[in-house]
């Protein structure tokens, strides 16, 4: 049976052992870390509130209502509040990874859609 090994210095190691090493400990990573890697906020579980503004057009302008929607997301005894606008995509999970970044290290985050 030929066996294919990587070669460190002079270490060799099984290819086989060695892929099975790195499932593991990528295994014991994400469970050690289970709460850094799961996202955690999302629309549904922030603070919804309204923002007034208003769209104006024409000459003379015509104005009209058009609330902004945005959701707050703070931790216990937040230092400070981060304004988070998505770009041309709209929100996508990357926004909602950010805010958790900032909930963990005690920063609110205002998210406007």
């Amino acid at each position: 049976m030929l066996l294919s090994y990587l070669r460190f210095g002079s270490y060799a190691i099984n290819l086989v052992m060695f892929t099975k090493l790195k499932v593991l400990a990528l295994s014991l990573c994400a469970l050690m870390f289970e709460h850094v890697c799961t996202q955690q906020a999302s629309k549904n579980n922030g603070e919804r509130i309204s923002i007034d503004s208003m769209t104006c057009v024409g000459q003379p302008f015509v104005c009209t209502p058009k609330p902004i929607a945005a959701w707050v997301f703070s931790p216990e005894k937040a230092s400070a509040m981060v304004i988070i606008n998505h770009g041309s995509q709209g929100l996508d999970s990357r926004i909602f990874e950010y805010v958790d970044q900032l909930n963990n290290e005690g920063i609110a985050a205002l998210v406007i859609d």
